[in-house]
């Protein structure tokens, strides 16, 4: 077999774990807690010789949509003092009683295991389509 038929099968079997995963993440839906516009799980691969890398994007996200999480607090996060007006001169707009600050109780997360699932249905869709890769290609050659 030839190493770029290799790289076609992997290139096969790359392409539906990425399916499966990205099917993971859309049933996952976005992270709206995220960011300020929250963040969607994605997927990619990268394909060297004979290895398919599956890649989990952004990584971090997936992480939080895996594992579980404690309830915490959320608190502000410390802002700079703002001075009014260029140079050293001027008055000091931050923080204080003037702009008051809230904490927020997020109560944690259950811990969808996005990562276990996306792996598990990739390697189950890997060799049916690296098997169907090697069946259309013995077709086109003999037929």
């Amino acid at each position: 077999m030839l190493s770029t038929d290799v790289g076609r099968l992997a290139t096969a079997g790359a392409k539906a774990a990425k399916s499966e995963a990205t099917a993971v993440a859309s049933s996952m839906g976005p992270l709206s807690h995220m960011g300020r516009r929250g963040v969607a799980l994605r997927a990619g691969y990268d394909v060297d010789g004979s290895v398919i890398e599956l890649k989990l994007r952004p990584p971090g996200a997936w992480i939080i949509a895996e594992r579980k999480s404690a309830a915490h607090r959320i608190t502000p996060k410390r802002r700079r003092v703002r001075l009014e007006g260029r140079g050293r001169g001027g008055a000091a707009l931050g923080g204080g009683l003037s702009h008051p600050a809230a904490s927020a109780h997020h109560p944690g997360g259950r811990g969808r295991g996005a990562i276990a699932k996306a792996f598990g249905r990739a390697r189950r869709v890997i060799p049916t389509a690296i098997h169907d890769e090697q069946v259309r290609r013995m077709r086109s050659i003999y037929g």
